[in-house]
C-alpha cells in the first residue's frame, strides 16, 4: 500500500508539473503575442497620425511606416521601465489634454442636433464582439504589471497605485465611451479625429496623440525585448561591461541597438501587411491584440490564480470569477475569429494597398451626423473657416 501511495504521489506531482509548465509557457506566448500585436497597432497609428499632420507631404502609407521605424529606433534604446521614469508624466499630460481636447470638439459640433444626426443601428453579432474584444483592449496593462511591479522601488505601494489608476481611468473611460457613442452612434470611428472638424483643436490633439503613441511603441514593446536579450545573454540593464562573447566582443548597448532594431523591423513589416487593404483597420487590429491576450490578463486568468492561489473564497467571489472566466472565454474565441474575418477582408497584401488613406472629416463624410445640416449656428470652429 505505501508503493503504491507513493507512486501515486508521484503520479500527482508529475501531473502537477506538468500543468504549470504548460500554464507558463500559454501565459508567456499569450503575453508575447498580445504586446507584438499592440505595438504594431501604436505604429498604424503613428503613421496615420503623421498622414493627418502632413496631408500635402504626398508620402505613402507604407513609407510613414518606415518612418515610424527609423524615429522608433532611439526610444527603444531606454532599457527598463525604470529608466523611462522621467517621460511618464509628458505621457499622462498627453492624455489628459487629449481627452480634454475630445470634450470640447463634442461640446462644439453637438452632432445630436445636426441633421441626419446620429444613427444606432448597424450592430450585429460580429461587430459586437469586436467591440467587446477592444473593450478589453482598453485595459490591456494587466500583462505589463509583473515588470512594473518588479522594477518599484516602495512595491508594498503598489495597491495604491492600483486605486488611484482605475479611479481615474475607469471614469473616463465611461465618459469618453457613452458620449462619443451618443454624439456619433454607428459612424465613431477608432481614430475618433476622423470624427471632429478640420480645424486647430484637432491639429493639436492628433499631434499629442502621435506623441503618446509613439511613446507607447517603447511601453508595449519594453518587456519582450528584455525577454529576448536575457534569453539571448545580454543584461539589459548594462551598458559598455560585459561584452557579449557571441556578438564577436560587442557591448551589451551595441547588442541592444542590433536586436531591438531588428524586432521593431518585424513589426513595421506585420503593420505594412495590415495597411495594405482597404478600409480603416485599426479598430480590429485592436480587437486581435485584445481577443488573444488581454481578454485572458484582465478576465480568466485572473480569476483562476483567484481561485487556485487566495485563502477560501466566499461563494459570491467564487462565482464572480466563475462568470469572469466564461466572459473572458469568450470574448477571446469569438474576439480573434471575428477580428481575423475583418483583418483578411481588408489586407490584401505588403504594399498592396492604396497609397494614401482618404482622411474625411466633419461634416463631410456623407454618413457623419452633420452632413446635411452642416454644424448648426457655427460658421467658424476653434481653428476656423470650416
Amino acid at each position: 500500500d505505501d508503493v503504491t501511495c507513493d507512486v501515486h504521489d508521484v503520479q500527482l506531482r508529475t501531473a502537477v508539473h506538468s500543468w504549470r509548465v504548460f500554464g507558463y509557457r500559454l501565459v508567456v506566448v499569450m503575453q508575447f503575442v498580445t504586446y507584438y500585436l499592440d505595438t504594431v497597432t501604436q505604429m498604424i497609428y503613428v503613421a496615420q497620425y503623421f498622414g493627418q499632420l502632413l496631408p500635402g507631404s504626398k508620402i505613402c502609407q507604407w513609407a510613414w511606416l518606415l518612418v515610424v521605424w527609423g524615429i522608433s529606433v532611439p526610444v527603444m534604446q531606454i532599457p527598463t521601465f525604470h529608466a523611462s521614469r522621467w517621460v511618464i508624466v509628458p505621457a499622462v499630460a498627453t492624455l489628459g489634454f487629449s481627452v480634454a481636447f475630445f470634450l470640447a470638439e463634442v461640446a462644439w459640433v453637438s452632432p445630436w442636433y445636426c441633421s441626419p444626426g446620429p444613427s444606432y443601428g448597424g450592430v450585429t453579432p460580429r461587430s459586437t464582439f469586436v467591440s467587446l474584444a477592444s473593450f478589453a483592449y482598453a485595459y490591456g496593462g494587466h500583462g505589463m504589471f509583473p515588470e512594473a511591479l518588479r522594477e518599484m522601488k516602495e512595491p508594498q505601494r503598489w495597491p495604491s497605485v492600483m486605486k488611484w489608476t482605475y479611479a481615474c481611468l475607469v471614469p473616463g473611460y465611461a465618459l469618453c465611451m457613452n458620449l462619443g457613442y451618443y454624439a456619433y452612434g454607428e459612424f465613431a470611428q477608432a481614430n475618433i479625429n476622423l470624427n471632429f472638424p478640420d480645424n486647430w483643436f484637432n491639429v493639436v490633439s492628433i499631434a499629442l496623440q502621435l506623441l503618446q503613441c509613439y511613446y507607447l511603441i517603447f511601453y508595449t514593446n519594453v518587456v519582450l525585448v528584455m525577454g529576448l536579450e536575457l534569453w539571448c545573454g545580454v543584461d539589459p540593464t548594462t551598458t559598455w561591461q560585459p561584452r557579449v562573447a557571441w556578438a564577436g566582443g560587442l557591448s551589451p548597448v551595441w547588442v541592444r541597438l542590433v536586436l531591438r532594431t531588428l524586432f521593431l523591423g518585424s513589426q513595421v513589416l506585420l503593420a505594412e501587411v495590415f495597411l495594405g487593404g482597404s478600409g480603416d483597420i485599426i479598430l480590429d487590429v485592436q480587437a486581435l491584440t485584445g481577443a488573444i491576450g488581454m481578454a485572458g490578463m484582465t478576465f480568466f486568468l485572473p480569476s483562476i490564480f483567484a481561485l487556485a492561489l487566495l485563502p477560501p473564497l466566499g461563494w459570491a467571489e467564487r462565482w464572480w470569477c466563475y462568470v469572469n472566466f466564461w466572459v473572458g472565454v469568450c470574448i477571446m474565441v469569438a474576439g480573434v475569429y471575428t477580428s481575423m474575418l475583418d483583418l483578411t477582408e481588408d489586407a490584401s497584401g505588403v504594399l498592396s494597398g492604396a497609397c494614401m488613406l482618404r482622411y474625411t472629416y466633419a461634416p463631410h463624410d456623407p454618413l457623419d451626423p452633420c452632413y446635411v445640416s452642416g454644424i448648426p449656428g457655427r460658421r467658424k470652429g476653434p481653428g476656423g473657416e470650416l
